[in-house]
Parts: C-alpha cells; sequence; structure tokens
C-alpha cells in the first residue's frame, strides 16, 4: 500500500486502528462498546462503519483478522505492525479540519427569532437540563478514572468534556435569565 492510500483513509479507521492499538484484539461488538464508553461521548462514530472498515483494513494490511472456531465464529481483528505505523503517522499529522461543533441547542437559537420570547427560555432550560444530565455522567466517569494511571489520556480527554458541559450550563443559564431579543421584540411586536 502507498503512503497516498493511507493517507485517504477516513477518520472512522483510524479510530478503528487506535482502539485496537491501545486496547488489544476486539470482535466489532467489543469495539462498539469501546466506543460507547469512551470516544463515543465526544465524537459521533457512524457504528455501521465497525463492520466495514475492519475488513478493508485487514485487505490493506493494516489488520489482522482471526476467526473463532467454535460458537459464533466472530471476527476477532488485530492491529498489525504496519497498522500501528499508519495510526502513528495519522497522530503525528497536523490537523487541516476547523473544529466543528454539532450542537442542536445552538442551532435551534440561531432561529429563536421564529420563537417567543418564553419559548426561547424554555429552549435554554431544556438544553441546561440537558448538559447537566451529561455533566452528571461525566463525573462518574471521572471518579472511576481519576485513579487509574493507565487511563490518563481518557481523563484527559475527559477534563474537556466536563469543562465543555460546565460552560454549557452557564451558557444556557444566561440564555434563560436574558433571552436575546431583536428590534421587533422589544418593541412590544
Amino acid at each position: 500500500m502507498t503512503m497516498r492510500e493511507q493517507r485517504d483513509l477516513p477518520t472512522s479507521s483510524y479510530v478503528i486502528l487506535g482502539l485496537l492499538a491501545t486496547c488489544g484484539p476486539s470482535t466489532p461488538y467489543e469495539l462498539k462498546k469501546l466506543i460507547d464508553g469512551s470516544i463515543g461521548y465526544f465524537w459521533d462514530f457512524p457504528r455501521a462503519q465497525l463492520y466495514v472498515d475492519p475488513e478493508r483494513l485487514t485487505q490493506q494490511g493494516l489488520l489482522a483478522e482471526e476467526r473463532e472456531t467454535t460458537g459464533r465464529r466472530r471476527r476477532v481483528y488485530r492491529i498489525t505492525a504496519q497498522g500501528e505505523a499508519e495510526v502513528r503517522r495519522w497522530l503525528d499529522e497536523a490537523a487541516v479540519a476547523e473544529v466543528e461543533m454539532r450542537d442542536t441547542g445552538l442551532l435551534k437559537l440561531y432561529f429563536g427569532s421564529l420563537l417567543n420570547p418564553a419559548d426561547v427560555v424554555e429552549l435554554a432550560r431544556r438544553e441546561r437540563d440537558l448538559h447537566q444530565r451529561r455533566l452528571a455522567t461525566y463525573e462518574m466517569i471521572r471518579a472511576e478514572l481519576e485513579h487509574e494511571p493507565a487511563q490518563a489520556f481518557a481523563f484527559a480527554t475527559l477534563r474537556m468534556g466536563v469543562a465543555y458541559e460546565r460552560m454549557s450550563i452557564a451558557f444556557w443559564e444566561d440564555v434563560a435569565k436574558a433571552p436575546p431579543t431583536t428590534t421587533l421584540d422589544a418593541a412590544g411586536s
């Protein structure tokens, strides 16, 4: 495989390579559970890729596949030396994409001029509550990770998640207290 082919891998492939490099051999289902309990909190991962990408990565020599000899004969994937080299190359590569924030609450707020002020306040309260629930989840995870030296990098990303949720809660509380208004709203229309 040429370097050009390797550089065209979708991000989902790097997620799979990275998980197999850090967590060891896994089935697609085990990868799904790993994603749901870790990066799934901050990275939207298309679950169908867990069944498509490993096969393609195996064909490219980045993964090796073994079939269980009994039972459901599940496929177990492990990263190869070439796969480890590719994920390390990707980690060393400068990011080329802007950060993308996909927040439905912010999208709805953008169109808030179509709502009356009371509905904007209700939107803000719902969003605040959503972020408070996520913060509570993160705090539970934090209690599990903070004394696990092997989880230092997971803990570092969790710290960012906690900071983001706290900032979001403060933002939505501010919107609920003082919703934005348009000139027409201010005139009583």
